[in-house]
């Protein structure tokens, strides 16, 4: 998700209604704390149920929101220059390479799914039947 996007748009909401731009006043438009909206921005950690509520505000769809491809991303990681054939080093190199590959695409997989299915199953624990006592 690009956090960047986010911020971008509700400035951009912010000024449409002819509001001072401030960390406090884009929390409000989303319904937080400021402390709680720096922090969600500062590690990345926003919710489903909040990136929803926000593009329903923001009369966005879910995927604006997202660089589905993030060529930039995949771009980094080919840039990875695995120099010689042979040499153990360049060999685990091309091995962490293809895992982050794969990473980043299981991790894409999982976006598209989530945006097109517009849910999020949650796995609930099972709960054993031992009888205490």
């Amino acid at each position: 998700m690009n956090y960047y996007k986010v911020k971008k748009a509700i400035r951009e909401y912010l000024e449409s209604n002819n509001e001072k731009i401030s960390d406090r006043a884009e929390a409000r438009v989303i319904l937080m704390s400021q402390k709680g909206y720096l922090k969600m921005m500062e590690l990345h950690t926003m919710s489903v149920k909040k990136l929803e509520e926000i593009a329903e505000k923001l009369n966005k769809p879910v995927t604006y929101f997202f660089d589905l491809e993030e060529p930039q991303t995949y771009k980094l990681i080919e840039n990875i220059n695995v120099v010689e054939d042979g040499c153990p080093c360049c060999e685990k190199l091309k091995v962490e390479k293809m895992k982050l590959l794969e990473d980043l695409n299981d991790v894409n997989t999982k976006y598209r799914h989530l945006l097109e299915n517009g849910t999020v199953k949650k796995e609930i624990p099972s709960t054993s039947s031992k009888k205490i006592g």
